[in-house]
């Protein structure tokens, strides 16, 4: 049942073979603390089944479906389902990402409470490959530099009348020239600070190098924000290297060093297990390394050491200073991607050394129960008397 004293919140869902996240996506949405809503799912030439068939047992009431006989692309989409909605409020969501059941309220409340606030978004919980909350600080400068606004905003329709929809020049990121344009128009943008928004990490999402360093075209469309903003852009980025560079150092020598309390532990592990043996003991084998040509050396092969070139316009014509702003943030990537590698495989081998160590102190309790003291020596190198 719809509340007629709050403002419909129109939900556009851009779908392209998303089939195994759709329904949870949508189910999040029916879970809205939040009663006012219509949902509009744009089928982008998917394969079959059918987004219809998908969501067949759903409340078709509040869902319209719209087909594209063709991939069009997100920018097609997304302008797709806008000029189908009704609502006074919109919120763009993909198709594989989530929202909280009190994100529309709370959105919504703020939007009311506030009419000079445009848009809000909030914190982001990301999971799947990665388990993190993502707090972005959106500004004009950050956007420019790189630094992104999450895709799922809520925002009055007017600001979507007032940029002129998405750019359809802009393939894989318009949610970037998107919020440039309403940025560069004065319109104010709210941060919740509770994370109500759940974005799906996972191989395959569009968060590739390829795909998030669209800069030479964002820059293009937006030629004249970029130039009368580059000295700050440059101060943003080298920020950003600096960091990165920082973390990235910080995340090898950890990882250096974790490694090799895994591979001692390993062998004082193997020693209990060949002292257990002698007594006839049952004992976990060694489980094989985690460590190996794929984990953890690979993950240090890349070259990260590429350098940020600052920007001198004077001297520069102008596709000479798009071009290395696109090159910056296609370096800025790799980093990161090394980055994300080597914690991912961080956080495996951590779990692999905390289980490798429950299990040899459950071997040491065994060797303690059977009052080998002279093997407790031996393991430890203690000098063994007669």
């Amino acid at each position: 049942m719809l509340k007629s004293n709050s403002p419909l919140v129109s939900v556009l869902i851009p779908f392209y073979n998303a089939h195994e996240f759709v329904l949870e996506t949508v189910e999040s949405i029916f879970r809205q603390n939040y009663e006012n809503f219509e949902i509009v799912i744009v089928n982008d030439g998917s394969r079959l089944p059918s987004v219809r068939d998908i969501l067949t047992n759903c409340d078709s009431y509040s869902i319209t479906f719209i087909d594209h006989e063709t991939n069009r692309g997100l920018a097609a989409a997304r302008n797709t389902a806008f000029y189908a909605s009704k609502g006074e409020l919109v919120v763009p969501l993909d198709a594989d990402d989530l929202i909280h059941p009190n994100f529309l309220k709370e959105a919504v409340s703020k939007l009311e409470e506030l009419p000079d606030i445009s848009a809000v978004y909030s914190q982001v919980q990301i999971f799947g490959d990665v388990d993190m909350v993502w707090s972005p600080n959106a500004t004009l400068a950050k956007l420019m530099s790189g630094l992104p606004i999450p895709s799922t905003v809520l925002f009055r329709r007017n600001v979507f009348e007032m940029v002129g929809g998405y750019n359809l020049k802009i393939k894989s990121s318009p949610d970037v020239d998107f919020w440039l344009r309403v940025f560069a128009s004065g319109a104010k943008i709210l941060q919740i600070d509770e994370p109500l928004y759940f974005y799906r990490k996972y191989k395959g999402s569009l968060s590739d190098e390829g795909k998030l360093t669209e800069v030479e075209a964002i820059v293009a469309e937006n030629e004249n924000l970029f130039f009368e903003n580059l000295e700050e852009i440059c101060v943003v980025l080298n920020n950003k290297y600096q960091e990165i560079d920082f973390d990235l150092n910080k995340l090898k020598n950890g990882y250096v060093q974790l490694a090799e309390g895994y591979f001692n532990l390993r062998n004082r592990y193997a020693d209990v297990v060949e002292q257990l043996s002698k007594r006839d003991v049952s004992s976990p084998p060694l489980p094989p390394s985690f460590v190996n040509s794929d984990g953890f050396e690979s993950a240090f092969d890349c070259n990260s050491n590429n350098e940020f070139m600052m920007l001198k316009i004077q001297r520069m014509e102008i596709q000479e200073w798009i071009a290395i702003l696109g090159s910056n943030e296609r370096i800025y990537f790799r980093k990161k991607n090394v980055y994300d590698k080597i914690d991912k495989d961080f956080r495996r081998l951590e779990s692999e050394y905390l289980s490798l160590h429950k299990n040899f102190e459950i071997q040491i309790e065994f060797l303690k129960q059977m009052s080998l003291r002279w093997q407790l020596r031996k393991l430890f190198n203690f000098k063994i008397f007669g």
